[in-house]
Formats: C-alpha cells, sequence, structure tokens
C-alpha cells in the first residue's frame, strides 16, 4: 500500500527525472550495453539499453552531499506473456564495481510505475536492480483491471516473477557471468510480492526481506479496509481528536516494556481502552463520544462477522496523531479535510474495478461476509500472498525476513503476526526458526516513519554495513555466511529526509532495539530509555 508523502515525492522525482546525455559510442562498456537493444528476451523484446554516465544524484542541487549514481546500462523491455499483458521492467546495472548480486525491487499500492528511488539506491550499492510496473502503466485508477483476468494475473505475482527472470538473464548477458546470489525487497504491496516469491516461486530468490506485507490482500483490502469505512460513516473521528487519543493511549500503554518514553514498546501487552476518554460534560478535543468510542473499538478490534469470527487483525496502538512528516493515522484511517481516506480510496477502486467491474458501484452496497466471500472465491488465488508452506523456499536454503511497523495505519500489523503464527503452525518452529525471522518495530507507521526508531535499511544493504544495524546487510549474513540474525539497532533521524535522501543523518533523536518475534525489547532501569543499549531482548510477559 505504500504511498510517500508529498515531500518525498518531490525528493525522489528530482533525484531520478533528469534525462542524462548517453555516455560515448566508442565506449566499450557502452558498446557491451547497446548491443543489448532489440536482442531477444524469453516474452518480450528489450526496447532499449544505453549506458548513462555518473551524474549526481540530485542534478539541480549537486553540492548537497548525496551520494552519485554511479555509470549504468539502463535496460527497458515489455514482456507479453498473454495477448492482453503489457508488462514494463526496466534493469539497471553498474557499469563498474558490480558486487555479483541482483536485486530485485518491489512497487506499493496497485503498482503502475517503475520504483526508480529503489533501483538507484541498489546501482549506488553495487547491485544490478530489476523492478516493473506490474503489466500497466496506470496510477490513480485500477479501471486497467476492470474485467481483465491475464493483467490481474501479471498483477498479483507473473510480472515479478518474469522480470526476475528476465533480470538475471540480463545480467549474466551483460557482465559474462550469473550473480552470485539474488535478493527480494519490498514493503507493502512490494512485501506481498515478496511472500509470493518465497511461496509460488521459491527458485528465484535467495533472501527476501517482506515489510509491512498486504499479504491476505483481498482480506485486508475488503474486510479491513471495508470494515473501518463503513464504522466511520456510522461516526465520524476527528482528526482534531488524534493527539488526544494517542496522549490516551501512551498513559495506558507506554510503560509495559519498563519504560515511559513516549513509546507503546509492548503493543501485544496493551488493552487499550477508549471508554477511559469517554466525554463526561463538554464535548471537545479532549474527549470521545459513545459513538466515537465504538468506532475506535471497531478499529482496534478489526473486522469481524456476524457471530464473532475474527476476519483479519486489527490496527494497533501507538501512532495515532501526526508527527511531522509522519501522517498518522490523519487522511489515512480518519478523513482529513473533507477527503476520503486512503483506506476507502483503495478499497472503493478494488472493489468497483477488481471485483464488481461496476462502475457504478456504492459504497452503501457493501456487506462484509458477502463480500469477502466473493473476494476470496474470485480473486484469493491470484492476489493473497498468505500460503503457509514455505517448504520448498527453506528446502533449497532461501531465508526471510519479516517485518512490519507496530503503528502501521496501513496494514494492520497483527495480520502479519497471524501470517507468521500461520507458517509455524505449518512447518513447526524449529524448521522456521532455521529460514525465516520476523521483528516487529514500535512506533514504525507503513514502511517508515513515526514515533519509533523506522530506520535500519530493508532494500538494498550498504557497503560494509555491520549487520546489526542494517537489515539487507543481516539477510545477507545469513544467506551467504550462515550467520542467523540476532537483535537489529534501528534509529530515529531528527532530519527524516537526510536518510531517505542517501547521506548519513548527523543527529539520531532516539535509537531502539528490533527484537525476533515473540521477544520484545525490555528497560534495563538504567540508561537513557532512547537509546538502544538501555535494552536486551526478553519474553514479554
Amino acid at each position: 500500500m505504500y504511498r510517500p508523502s508529498l515531500p518525498f515525492v518531490i525528493l525522489l522525482a528530482s533525484c531520478t527525472s533528469a534525462e542524462p546525455a548517453l555516455a560515448e559510442a566508442s565506449s566499450p562498456v557502452a558498446e557491451r550495453c547497446h548491443a543489448l537493444e532489440g536482442g531477444g528476451i524469453e516474452g518480450g523484446e528489450i526496447t532499449s539499453a544505453a549506458l548513462v554516465p555518473a551524474r549526481p544524484a540530485n542534478p539541480e542541487h549537486p553540492e548537497l552531499p548525496i551520494a552519485p549514481i554511479p555509470a549504468h546500462c539502463r535496460i527497458a523491455l515489455t514482456l507479453r506473456p498473454t495477448s492482453a499483458s503489457d508488462i514494463k521492467v526496466e534493469v539497471w546495472l553498474p557499469a563498474a564495481e558490480w558486487n555479483g548480486r541482483f536485486l530485485g525491487v518491489g512497487v506499493g499500492g496497485f503498482g503502475g510505475v517503475i520504483n526508480e528511488g529503489e533501483l538507484k539506491t541498489a546501482v549506488q550499492r553495487g547491485y544490478a536492480a530489476a523492478a516493473t510496473d506490474t503489466g500497466h502503466g496506470v496510477v490513480g485508477t485500477e479501471v486497467w483491471a476492470r474485467n481483465q483476468p491475464e493483467k490481474i494475473v501479471d498483477y498479483g505475482h507473473r510480472a515479478i516473477h518474469l522480470m526476475t527472470v528476465a533480470g538475471k538473464a540480463l545480467a549474466t548477458r551483460f557482465y559474462g557471468s550469473a550473480p552470485h546470489h539474488a535478493y527480494f525487497a519490498g514493503c507493502s504491496n512490494g512485501g506481498r510480492q515478496a511472500l509470493m516469491e518465497a511461496a509460488r516461486y521459491p527458485g528465484d530468490y535467495d533472501g527476501i526481506i517482506a515489510g509491512a506485507p498486504a499479504a491476505d490482500f483481498t482480506g485486508l483490502v475488503v474486510a479491513s479496509f471495508g470494515w473501518n469505512d463503513q464504522a466511520l460513516r456510522r461516526a465520524p473521528l476527528s482528526t482534531q481528536k488524534l493527539s488526544a487519543l494517542q496522549r490516551g493511549v501512551l498513559e495506558q500503554c507506554d510503560a509495559l516494556d519498563g519504560s515511559r518514553d513516549d513509546l507503546v514498546g509492548a503493543p501485544e501487552a496493551c488493552h487499550f481502552n477508549p471508554a477511559k476518554l469517554r466525554c463526561t460534560g463538554l464535548v471537545d478535543d479532549k474527549c470521545f463520544t459513545d459513538a466515537e468510542i465504538a468506532t475506535l473499538n471497531s478499529i482496534y478490534s478489526g473486522p469481524r462477522t456476524s457471530d464473532g469470527r475474527v476476519i483479519n487483525a486489527g490496527f494497533s496502538v501507538g501512532g495515532e496523531a501526526p508527527d511531522m512528516p509522519s501522517p498518522g493515522w490523519e487522511g489515512w484511517l480518519v478523513p482529513s479535510k473533507g477527503k476520503p481516506t486512503e483506506q476507502y480510496n483503495f478499497y472503493s477502486r478494488f472493489m468497483r474495478d477488481f471485483l464488481t467491474a461496476d462502475p457504478d458501484w456504492k459504497a452503501e452496497s457493501f456487506d462484509l461476509e458477502r463480500d469477502v466471500a466473493f473476494a476470496k472465491q474470485k480473486l484469493s488465488a491470484q492476489l493473497d500472498s498468505n500460503d503457509p508452506d514455505l517448504s520448498a523456499f527453506a528446502r533449497r536454503g532461501g531465508k526471510l525476513i519479516l517485518w512490519h511497523g507496530w503503528s502501521d495505519q496501513a496494514i494492520p500489523a497483527g495480520a502479519t503476526i497471524r501470517y507468521y503464527d500461520s507458517v509455524v503452525a505449518k512447518m513447526g518452529r524449529e524448521s522456521v526458526d532455521r529460514f525465516a525471522r520476523l521483528y516487529m518495530a514500535p512506533g514504525v507507521q507503513h514502511c517508515w516513519l513515526g514515533p519509533g526508531p523506522w530506520a535500519f535499511n530493508w532494500s538494498a544493504a550498504r557497503p560494509g554495513a555491520a549487520p546489526r544495524t542494517d537489515m539487507a546487510a543481516a539477510l545477507e549474513a545469513w544467506v551467504e555466511k550462515g550467520m542467523a540474525p540476532k537483535e537489529l539497532v534501528a534509529i530515529r533521524p531528527k532530519n527524516a529526509f537526510s536518510i531517505l535522501a542517501g547521506y548519513p543523518p548527523l543527529e539520531v533523536d532516539r535509537s531502539g532495539l528490533l527484537c525476533p518475534y515473540p521477544l520484545i525489547a525490555k528497560y534495563d532501569g538504567k540508561n537513557s530509555p532512547k537509546d538502544a543499549a538501555s535494552y536486551s531482548c526478553a519474553v514479554a510477559r
């Protein structure tokens, strides 16, 4: 579901949109790259291949201390596994200092774009990398999916797999040798794609990072988002009350990990009761009416059938209030400035274009149990990546790191725990411990930002990074050296955009310990509660 905020979109565009001049044709590397153009690729065609010379990451402000984008062979291709398919793929291959690894990168939401931001980061760090628009170049509407079953298959899983096959083949052609290891990293829908690869195409990747995965896609979009929208229709929430809501959460739950540090470190131990914030006299922005409390209880509890069966996890506590540049619930779970929520936008477009193919569909016609059952029957096989049987991936030595921010306002964190628990139930704890880890990140919102330490690098490993402070490096150490990850250290930079732009954070607001689930970080009671060194991983009580 990942949708970055506008400032990040602007920053990303400034880093990637400038069209560079082509390198001199006499360059042997340029000639080797250009020779790929027009060549054959299974199931499609290479439409362009040209060497892009090294350039500043931000051409408009070359003085900024951002790592430059190195020279790379940029290849565009179109794959057509069916007559209805039109899958766009880009493969970026460093011209020099290739680290021998291939990286597939995911894309959030309903796709429709090439994730150039992650491709840029990948080549900066020495990876051959590939990304796809998942079969449609459309953003903002899902009309492309209406009565288009093959395009839905492309979006669901086929485009990522074919991108991977083509990307590794092109890397082999360009370098004269195959990548020695292949990795995939994605968050949100990219996390769903990651789990699809592990379950459906276990031979594609040696190591996979699945962040905040929309694993039960139909259950999330139809059940969770539809449930929340119906609750908000019955009794809307005001953005002006979100600060009071978060203060109430902290009052009831902050100390459960042993420290009061303005962060809910043990959400599973928190039994937040919104009724304690009930208005007793004058209704203002510091209290909640009975109707608003009912809406909050619906959001926190999650969708349930008429007989009480839980369909999906509810949203957890700790990131309700906006904290610039973090939006909190505003805009995602609670309408902002008269606009529909992002959750409504996702679920209404899905209902209209994926499920019913009815351009006149209205939210008033939504029926939870009927529509969830219909979505599961019609689309689950292509879109849901919640198959707990990862035995084929594990048998060939694959390693998987799952992670989720506890304060995610787009995908309930508890849904990933439910998925992980299902894998353990299917395969056994001992077996799962040999190839998979789950990290739950307190105070982290959807894929990034939030009041908690949210920066731990889950995409392309930084060269020379310590596995303890770099999740991607931890995965590579596990795959290539057999070093299973333990606790990880995350940071919250004072300037969020410094780390996203690629230059080191000069000041750290706080650091934290990420523990392999089900362990949590417990405070030692001695040193700063905002320092990871003050915590150790322990069993939650």
